[in-house]
């Protein structure tokens, strides 16, 4: 079996994030040293934060992923997204 080189498994998670259409136009950098690769940017939400990592530990030759990506602020003017969880005792019965 041949050994995969850290370059060849940082540039097949690049390849694998590139292809993902949710995650394509981020711009992630990806490392690796000894199987073990860094994300580091910004994602637009934290399922895409989640996504990119799920993506990254299914690379072959990948021995595990340090997720640094962080949620991109809010922007002047923009809102809040809306709370979807209500407590027990406001839901309608």
């Amino acid at each position: 079996m041949a050994t995969v080189t850290d370059a060849e498994i940082a540039a097949r998670v690049k390849n694998a994030l590139a292809t993902d259409p949710r995650l394509a136009h981020l711009d992630i950098e990806v490392r690796s040293q000894d199987g073990f690769v860094v994300l580091e940017g910004q994602v637009d939400t934290f399922e895409d934060r989640e996504r990119a990592g799920e993506i990254a530990r299914a690379v072959p030759g990948v021995r595990g992923v340090r997720n640094f990506l962080v949620l991109t602020p809010l922007r002047r003017g923009e809102r809040e997204p809306e709370v979807i969880w209500v407590p027990r005792w406001r839901r309608p019965r």
